[in-house]
């Protein structure tokens, strides 16, 4: 007979099972991110990551926005889902031509 008592005891490191929503910041421009994590939220997500990429991976991906930037508005527009990046690389990823371009791009930020 196996022993499963483990299967019935209270785990303090696991808790229940968490389902997270994938936004693409590549297919989509920060609105519509803010907008999709909004509906995650309602729909009863727990967290969401937003993808982090220097450029789209292909040519028919137009978009790309400043990461950090749409984190902060899906924050102001959410109340409790968490946020945060799928990958990310802050040692090597804020380069000088990343800071133009994110100063490029601020009249297009809400």
């Amino acid at each position: 007979m196996v022993d499963a008592s483990f299967a019935v005891a209270a785990n303090r490191y696991f808790g229940m099972m968490e389902l997270g929503f994938a936004l693409s910041s590549e297919d989509h421009p920060p609105t519509e991110l803010v907008r999709q994590a909004r509906i995650a939220e309602e729909a009863g997500f727990t967290f969401a990551l937003v993808s982090d990429h220097f450029h789209p991976w292909v040519s028919d991906q137009g978009q790309n926005p400043f990461v950090w930037s749409t984190l902060g508005g899906i924050a102001q527009a959410t109340e409790k889902i968490r946020v945060g990046t799928g990958v990310t690389c802050p040692l090597i990823r804020i380069h000088p031509t990343r800071r133009s371009w994110r100063r490029s791009r601020r009249p297009l930020r809400a």
